[in-house]
């Protein structure tokens, strides 16, 4: 990795198959399933916060801050990380062109081309690390300790984590799931309460993270 690159965050849904989409396109993305703001390079901020507002998102103004910090500040060579939760897998990739609209893209239309060269299990990694891949209320950020970040990324490059195609096959998945239906199925039932979205970040997030009833999760309250 270069001395001189940034290493970037980007925070995924904890469901989905983002992480699994952006390896076999060769790509990462940002912003949210539905294409909210059209081509990024061709509109002005105060279009994209009428689009924003008018979808009912809060905080346009932060909103457009990190498709910008996506769209215009990240550049090729710097390294982008972001936390594969269905794998438990931090993975990593160098940006390796400029931002692109893709409206065709299903639920990737703002792209940044990428190179994933390879992912960690996270318990693996420095767990202070690991931490800072979900704080904050911002879904994409500079991240802190960046030489430490960069020297993990270039032992990951180096082959010291796995493919980036490496990931549990459907039937390794399968197993674990009915193994902790057999558990499940002997535990006493609970309620069920479902997660609610947060109109800042655009996370599903469990009720719990929304202290005191509060219209924003705890990250971005």
């Amino acid at each position: 990795m270069s001395p001189e690159s940034t290493c970037w965050m980007i925070r995924l849904p904890r469901r989905g198959s983002h992480a699994r989409d952006f390896v076999a396109e060769g790509m990462v993305s940002f912003g949210w399933d539905a294409d909210l703001t059209g081509d990024l390079s061709a509109r002005s901020d105060a279009q994209v916060y009428l689009d924003l507002e008018a979808a009912g998102l809060a905080k346009p103004e932060d909103q457009i801050k990190d498709l910008r910090m996506f769209a215009d500040r990240m550049s090729a060579g710097d390294t982008v990380v972001v936390l594969d939760h269905t794998a438990g897998d931090l993975l990593f990739g160098e940006i390796t062109g400029p931002y692109r609209y893709a409206p065709a893209g299903g639920s990737h239309h703002q792209q940044r081309p990428t190179r994933w060269f390879g992912r960690l299990a996270s318990d693996q990694a420095d767990q202070l690390l690991v931490a800072a891949m979900t704080k904050g209320r911002h879904r994409i950020r500079k991240l802190p300790e960046q030489t430490r970040w960069q020297r993990l990324a270039g032992e990951v490059d180096d082959l010291l984590g796995r493919p980036a195609t490496d990931v549990p096959s459907r039937s390794r998945t399968a197993t674990v799931r009915r193994r902790a239906t057999s558990r499940a199925s002997s535990a006493p039932k609970k309620t069920v309460v479902p997660d609610r979205l947060c109109p800042s970040c655009g996370l599903l997030r469990a009720p719990s993270l929304f202290p005191d009833g509060d219209e924003y999760c705890r990250d971005c309250a």
